[in-house]
């Protein structure tokens, strides 16, 4: 995983005064498991190949088909790093090195097919949601996919004059992925998908300059290396995604520093990038949807942010993104993400009597978004969805500083709208939920 790029750009962007601090070791080691269990059913045509097209008169024409899968991960992480500072030049800078590495062993169980089970809708529009359970069993047989992650890695921040700082790190990073199958008898039936990607470097590059006190301009430059959990239609793992990311931008503090701006311009370049495979809808045998790897796709645009505290109770957030996003001509199998994206944020804490509450709510607009390829009676065709606005509210009651109820309010207009093209389903309809959480 690219995290030192990630954290570097987080430090070019947010980048302050020196913290004054000893020098000396951190470690931190983690293990986590869990079983996992999936039985799902879902909707397309007369075959799984087909569409769901339904009769708009009579409700028929979606059959249901089932998956089912599941098994258990298990992972462990190891993260040491020596931070410090050293003298050069008369100036001080800032030197960490350190390395981590990660272990992921994920057991997916095998199960007797469902493949043969299928449930005809009468009628969607009067269906009550009930149909017969497919039956299904373990088989015995399982498979184990080992996935190992090693990476070394140094940054430093050059403090070459009082305004200006140049960050520069380098991660070495080698990534490994294989999967053992076992048969129902529990014997040892072969290694597969091995994957391995030795000595990946990924330099990063950064400068921040402080034009006055409360304003600052940087620039980064950092290659991407992303292993990705996707598999393709032969259930095997997808590569890494690799590419590059390039980053200019302001950093302001506004009005006495109680609002904080940020303006960005961006480009990344991906590639080997995971899209779902629109030309499959059946799903692997762990229940999720097939992905195929793109080059090509490359995402420029810009962004402006405002956040903080307009007065000592009112908080307020907004922003704007415009991303471009360009693929290969011969990649156009799924949506494309929207060009414009607003979103608008507010919360206000009562004082007196109603101290304990706060309210506030966020409206996200975005623009049309197109896709292709979509299954149509006709054949398969584009699509346009209009620009669409998403309007939430939410009020909270603190009763103590451990407990705390939440009433939120979503898609208060009721907005009718797909939430994703290349797979079509509508978006949950507008909807109320009441949160309790309390801190032991």
């Amino acid at each position: 995983m690219d995290t030192l790029g990630t954290h570097l750009r987080h430090a070019v962007r947010h980048a302050g005064p020196p913290a004054q601090r000893r020098l000396e070791p951190e470690a931190a080691l983690n293990h986590t498991e869990g079983d996992t269990f999936r039985l799902s059913t879902y909707g397309s045509g007369a075959t799984t190949s087909q569409a769901p097209f339904i009769n708009p008169a009579t409700g028929a024409g979606t059959t249901l088909y089932a998956a089912v899968g599941g098994g258990s991960e298990k992972q462990d992480t190891v993260d040491a790093y020596l931070s410090g500072k050293f003298e050069l030049g008369g100036r001080k800078h800032d030197l960490v090195v350190g390395m981590s590495s990660t272990r992921t062993a994920a057991r997916t169980d095998g199960y007797t097919s469902v493949a043969g089970w299928s449930y005809v809708i009468p009628n969607i529009y009067t269906w009550d949601g009930n149909a017969p359970a497919p039956t299904y069993s373990k088989t015995g047989a399982w498979r184990t996919q080992i996935t190992q992650q090693t990476g070394l890695f140094a940054s430093a921040r050059w403090r070459v004059a009082d305004p200006l700082s140049v960050l520069t790190g380098l991660r070495l990073t080698d990534w490994h992925r294989h999967s053992d199958t076992y048969g129902t008898t529990g014997a040892y039936a072969g290694r597969s998908a091995i994957q391995d990607e030795n000595r990946k470097v990924t330099p990063f590059i950064g400068a921040v300059y402080d034009i006055t006190p409360t304003l600052s301009a940087y620039a980064s430059y950092a290659r991407i290396f992303n292993p990705q959990n996707y598999k393709d239609r032969n259930n095997n793992p997808l590569s890494p995604v690799i590419g590059s990311n390039a980053e200019a931008g302001l950093k302001a503090e506004l009005f006495e520093r109680r609002i904080q701006a940020h303006f960005a311009v961006f480009q990344a370049k991906q590639d080997n990038f995971g899209v779902r495979d629109s030309a499959i809808t059946t799903p692997l045998p762990d229940g999720t949807l097939p992905y195929v790897a793109v080059n090509g796709t490359k995402s420029t645009g810009f962004e402006l942010e405002f956040a903080g505290m307009a007065t000592k109770q009112w908080r307020v957030s907004a922003g704007l993104t415009r991303a471009k996003v360009t693929r290969a001509p011969t990649d156009l199998i799924y949506a494309n993400m929207p060009d414009y994206l607003l979103q608008l944020g507010t919360d206000y804490q009562l004082s007196g009597a109603l101290a304990p509450l706060s309210v506030g709510g966020n409206l996200t607009w975005q623009s049309s978004i197109e896709g292709f390829n979509i299954p149509h009676p006709s054949g398969t065709v584009s699509v346009k969805q209009s620009p669409k606005a998403i309007l939430n509210l939410r009020a909270s009651w603190q009763f103590n500083p451990k407990l705390s109820a939440t009433l939120a309010v979503n898609n208060v207009t009721n907005q009718k709208y797909w939430a994703n093209l290349d797979y079509g389903n509508y978006a949950d309809p507008r909807n109320v939920s009441v949160t309790l959480r309390a801190a032991f």
